[in-house]
């Protein structure tokens, strides 16, 4: 996930990113993820990140446009989401779906904001750990 694409949303802190951009959805590798893929594609699935003073917490909001009702935000009751910061460039997301917790994942920063590489990068490169590594970055330098 990259914010590098993102835009002002409508509050003082908030920041929105589309979902389906290049360079944004890191885990579309197999079927299911190719299907949530579309979906946020022909739904223009937009994430409105709502901060807290010292951008250490934010509420995600997801934006869809839907038939007949357009750009829609949808209710906390249905999806709501949470970004946790945990330490310097490493983030927690939880995901709740109709009000149960249903998964965490975590952001890592793995390049700095001219794309060159970090440790982490290397580091999580070489991870076998199936689904449990994401990486996006803007743009890589050797």
């Amino acid at each position: 996930m990259t914010f590098a694409n993102g835009e002002k949303g409508g509050g003082e802190r908030a920041y929105r990113v589309k979902v389906y951009g290049e360079r944004t959805w890191s885990w579309h590798g197999n079927v299911l993820g190719k299907l949530l893929y579309k979906g946020a594609q022909m739904t223009e699935l937009v994430y409105e990140a709502r901060f807290n003073e010292d951008y250490t917490y934010a509420i995600v909001i997801p934006f869809s446009t839907l038939p007949v009702l357009g750009r829609t935000e949808i209710s906390p009751k249905l999806a709501c989401f949470t970004l946790r910061k945990v330490s310097a460039g490493h983030w927690v997301r939880q995901s709740w779906f109709f009000c149960v917790r249903v998964f965490d994942y975590q952001f890592v920063r793995i390049a700095d904001k001219h794309g060159v590489r970090s440790a982490e990068f290397e580091k999580r490169a070489k991870s076998r750990v199936p689904g449990r590594v994401q990486m996006v970055a803007r743009k890589i330098s050797k």
